[in-house]
């Protein structure tokens, strides 16, 4: 008996969100029960403990884990993912199985810019403003679906599909997006 035998295309997607619930409520569950004490001074306002930013989000960038490179905000993430494809490119090839890590690092840069707008977006006429977030957007989700799809094969010791799924897939998908939404510096 197949599951999704109708939607096969939501299979993929619906299974990773499932098990990304799973792992998050898993390691919540397990960061609360190593340290049973409570903390010993309350957070100031924001959620790290930081001050509220004016006219933003409050606490940690989503681009932006611990000792991670980058801060806050769009240019937080493509830090973040930036850092992740150097470390990507030596590990591949030496087949490191701490390589995902790396390509976790990656995934969560991807989701930190999903929440975010690039500059050139903000500064649409408002008719062209929709159809541009719609496109950014679902180009993340691409590349968000791509590098979930290369952890799998990193996990399994796939290391030609992960290789050829950095190289064919998710490498090629950075010029054109910086093309498109991505100002001259």
């Amino acid at each position: 008996m197949t599951v999704c035998s109708t939607t096969k295309s939501l299979c993929l997607p619906l299974a990773l969100l499932v098990g990304a619930g799973a792992l998050a409520f898993g390691a919540s569950s397990f960061a609360s029960a190593q340290d049973p004490k409570p903390p010993t001074e309350k957070p100031k306002d924001g959620p790290g403990g930081e001050p509220p930013r004016e006219g933003g989000r409050q606490g940690r960038g989503w681009g932006r884990g611990p000792g991670g490179p980058g801060g806050p905000g769009l240019e937080g993430s493509m830090q973040a993912m930036k850092a992740a494809s150097k470390a990507l490119e030596k590990e591949l090839p030496a087949k490191d199985p701490n390589a995902w890590k790396s390509i976790s690092q990656f995934e969560r840069g991807v989701a930190g810019a999903k929440l975010e707008e690039p500059k050139l977006i903000k500064e649409m006429p408002e008719g062209e403003r929709a159809k541009a977030e719609r496109e950014y957007h679902t180009r993340l989700a691409d590349l968000l679906q791509a590098s979930c799809k290369m952890e799998h094969e990193i996990l399994a010791g796939k290391w030609d599909d992960a290789t050829k799924t950095w190289n064919e897939t998710i490498k090629p998908m950075q010029k054109p997006g910086h093309d498109k939404f991505k100002e001259d510096d």
